[in-house]
């Protein structure tokens, strides 16, 4: 029964942190694809990645 006590603190801290972390991923995600949309209308297609 010892193991549902570090359970429950970890879901505490993935349920306190996640938020954070799927917000700061979502913005990060948004900007990449941005940019590699932007690239690849640009000069995307000549680089041949």
């Amino acid at each position: 029964q010892n193991f549902y006590l570090p359970q429950n603190y970890i879901d505490r801290f993935l349920l306190t942190s996640f938020p954070t972390f799927t917000s700061v991923g979502v913005l990060i995600v948004l900007v990449l694809c941005s940019a590699f949309l932007l690239l690849w209308q640009g000069e995307g297609v000549n680089l041949r990645l």
